[in-house]
């Protein structure tokens, strides 16, 4: 999956180079009228947004989610050699901490999720169309 999104962004940036290059820059002709200089505003609006939230989801998101999920992979592994055992055995008390330790990092998860799905939103709020 970050391979294909790592593709993906990388797809998309050669786009927008694209489009920076055929729009000289994002500098509209001296005679352009509002709505063409308004526009060329935008693109640059965008492009700047769309750095930062690659660069987000490079540097920020996805490698905190490979961390949770090797954690969560990591505690399955861990549940696993202890599943065997009865809830009132010593090794009972193991599960209750893997139940522990499972909820935080799901709640990790969550919030993670929550503040990608912000940041969407927030660029939408800021940019009607």
């Amino acid at each position: 999956m970050l391979l294909s999104n790592e593709a993906e962004h990388f797809e998309t940036a050669k786009k927008v180079q694209l489009i920076y290059e055929k729009t000289n820059q994002y500098t509209p002709p001296e005679d352009a009228g509002s709505d063409f200089k308004i526009l060329y505003t935008k693109l640059d609006e965008f492009e700047r947004d769309l750095k930062e939230h690659i660069h987000l989801e490079n540097n920020v998101l996805f490698p905190k989610a490979m961390k949770l999920e090797s954690e969560i992979w990591s505690l399955i592994s861990e549940f696993s050699k202890i599943s065997g055992f009865s809830r009132k055995s010593k090794k009972g008390d193991l599960q209750g901490k893997f139940k522990s330790k499972l909820f935080h990092i799901i709640n990790d998860y969550l919030v993670l999720f929550l503040y990608s799905s912000v940041d969407i939103l927030k660029w939408f709020n800021n940019n009607p169309s």
